[in-house]
């Protein structure tokens, strides 16, 4: 079957028409930028006659369930209320697993719990996957339960009706393995807890056959050392891996392979970037590299449905590429990508049979399309796009740029320039982005088009610190928070202007979470260089969230990551009477993820120091916007803010203010 596809998908996906973008429009609404994603994570069952995902219709954030036929009658529709939806699986083709989060407290602070939920397509019922017990510790009676009980080790591909997830059945964060019945929730032991053991695997059989953590010192601690039990059948005794030892370097278990004595790494290669590799634990030797670069870390590989055989691998590189393992699904990439020139397409679903097939269409200047194909048939349906509202639009393509530090560094960014621009002297957007340890990639991004649909150039920058591109990369921006990493985001855009593309004096930083702190702090370190800020629930005082964490594992860590000095001379909340711009603060009163003290106490030192400044709350909204009227009213705010002190940049022609 496998053999034939590309014969079919060439048939069928060549009577899909290639998108052409539209004609100049006028300028478009902000509300449309500030739409939420209209799809995701769509997946296949696998006898392929169902299709599901999260999917926003009208503004509801809904799971669906749509038969592949076409009809209507068995389609369903969840609405989770106050949970928020996560990552998903089929369980079979009756069940479907699906992650949702859950607002709690611990320790006195805001924070997530993260359990599983099971819909039953048969019946429509919705409930807990399993039932937990809730447990209190002795001597505080508070809740004694691990924070997250959300992972599935396997979904057992000879049972439908079961699935193997970890569940701290004795003590927090011990986890043994489960088996748990589906239709009731009721579970049972499989493989019980050995120290240090905090994630399990299986291979595609369901065999539970690894897992690693960090060894326990004598007094019952956890060391720095990293360990791994490993048995090549479930027959077998659990086997410490001795792998190679670099304290420095250390080998990371994947999965497995078809030979059970052989396993998936990680690992750095010379460049200090991740590579994979097999290795044998029989030998105790690397025994074959399967993807290694010189510029870039590996990110995820993916397998052939069923089996442990490794079908490619993927990195970002500007967009995320892919490594072929698989002539096969090499060569069906190849098709695709001729159908669609000059945009990404991948398979992201497929049914066990491999014909039906889901595919993400989609470019940095063309929102995604997702499409459904049935190669049997010949029927190729067009399910939905992530952002309808702003299809067939003109709209600009993001272009990679690199720039200089003032130590020599070469950083790696993204410029987007409105369409029909000469490219010179025009207001800019610095947009950092959050984490700090994420990166930008040349992808759609509606803030990026909205701020570019001003007339105005934008920016982004991938400062040390960023992850992708290596490890000394990643370990320059440690300790470096309002320094070193502060210096590449200003150091980028002295080179804006040094290169004509930026007008000196309309320059502003936007940005949200880390990437807020970045814009804050710029206001006072260079405060002759950004003109206005906009800061979305930002970290601004880094020594009262030291202190916020001081109950968590790793604990010191997290502060060493931030810095060594003292965190009030890199903390705009102790810097205000430095702050000579406007500037916005917005922020969500149930931010889960940084504490929204954090903005209240910035905004009340602005309004103390009488500095020019918009506050905006958004009552209910989280730190990453899962309903769209907040982040619309977001936008709408930050448009007011950005056009009264910017004011709008050379449109393409045929553009006016205001038009629908």
């Amino acid at each position: 079957m496998r053999k034939l596809l590309y014969t079919c998908l060439l048939q069928v996906v060549t009577a899909l028409a290639v998108m052409v973008p539209g004609h100049a429009q006028d300028l478009i609404p902000v509300e449309k930028f500030a739409k939420l994603p209209a799809a995701q994570d769509l997946k296949l069952s696998p006898d392929g006659n169902y299709y599901a995902g999260l999917l926003r219709i009208e503004g509801q954030n809904l799971f669906i369930i749509v038969p592949t036929d076409g009809s209507t009658d068995n389609m369903q529709m969840i609405r989770y209320g106050e949970f928020t939806p996560g990552s998903w699986q089929w369980a079979g083709n009756k069940y479907i697993v699906i992650e949702i989060s859950v607002a709690s407290r611990r320790y006195g602070i805001k924070s997530v719990e993260k359990r599983l939920s099971t819909i039953n397509i048969e019946t429509g019922e919705t409930y807990p996957t399993v039932k937990i017990k809730e447990r209190a510790s002795a001597k505080s009676k508070k809740n004694n339960i691990s924070q997250f009980q959300s992972t599935v080790v396997s979904y057992l591909p000879d049972d439908d009706e079961q699935i193997l997830m970890e569940l701290d059945t004795d003590s927090p964060n011990k986890p043994d393995v489960v088996r748990v019945k589906l239709s009731s929730g009721k579970y049972t032991r499989h493989t019980r807890y050995r120290g240090g053991t905090t994630t399990w695997k299986a291979d595609s059989k369901g065999h539970v056959r690894m897992g690693y953590g960090y060894a326990i010192k004598s007094n019952g601690e956890y060391s720095d050392n990293f360990d791994v039990l490993f048995r090549a059948s479930i027959e077998d005794e659990w086997k410490h891996l001795k792998a190679p030892e670099d304290p420095d370097n250390p080998y990371s278990p994947i999965s497995f392979t078809e030979d059970p004595h052989i396993i998936l790494v990680s690992a750095r290669n010379k460049h200090g970037c991740l590579s994979l590799y097999t290795w044998d634990r029989r030998t105790e030797e690397v025994d074959k590299v399967l993807f290694w670069d010189e510029k870039f870390d590996y990110s995820y590989s993916t397998k052939l449905p069923g089996t442990d055989r490794v079908a490619a691998v993927y990195y970002y590189a500007d967009e995320l590429e892919a490594f072929f393992i698989d002539d096969e699904e090499k060569h069906n990439q190849e098709v695709l990508e001729k159908v669609f020139p000059g945009q990404k397409v991948r398979i992201i679903s497929r049914s066990d049979a491999y014909d039906k097939f889901i595919l993400r269409v989609g470019s940095p200047n063309v929102p995604a399309t997702y499409y459904f194909l049935n190669t049997k048939t010949g029927n190729a349906t067009e399910i939905t796009h992530n952002y309808p509202q702003l299809m067939n639009l003109e709209l600009p393509r993001p272009k990679p740029i690199t720039y200089v530090t003032r130590d020599g560094v070469e950083i790696p960014g993204y410029l987007t320039i409105t369409k029909g621009s000469e490219g010179k002297n025009l207001p800019m957007i610095a947009h950092p982005h959050g984490g700090p340890h994420r990166r930008d990639t040349l992808r759609f991004n509606p803030w990026v088009q909205y701020f570019a649909g001003r007339g105005w150039a934008v920016l982004q920058m991938n400062f040390r610190g960023s992850s992708g591109y290596g490890q000394k990369f990643r370990e320059a921006g440690r300790g470096q928070w309002g320094r070193l990493m502060q210096d590449d985001v200003t150091d980028g855009v002295h080179w804006a202007i040094q290169e004509g593309i930026a007008d000196p004096g309309r320059i502003c930083i936007v940005g949200g979470s880390y990437g807020a702190y970045v814009a804050l702090q710029a206001t006072f370190k260079t405060p002759d260089l950004f003109k206005y800020a906009v800061g979305l629930n930002g970290l601004y005082d880094i020594l009262a969230d030291i202190q916020r964490h001081r109950n968590y594992i790793g604990h010191a860590r997290y502060r060493a990551a931030m810095t060594q000095e003292d965190p009030k001379e890199i903390s705009p909340t102790h810097n205000v009477e430095h702050i000579k711009v406007p500037v916005l603060i917005a922020y969500g009163e149930d931010d889960r993820n940084v504490d929204e003290k954090q903005s209240k106490k910035l905004i009340s030192k602005l309004k103390r120091a009488k500095r020019e400044y918009v506050a905006l709350e958004l009552k209910d909204a989280r730190h990453s916007f899962s309903q769209e009227g907040d982040q619309i009213t977001f936008f709408q705010e930050m448009d007011k803010f950005l056009q009264q002190h910017l004011g709008l940049g050379p449109m393409p022609a045929g553009e006016a203010a205001g038009g629908e």
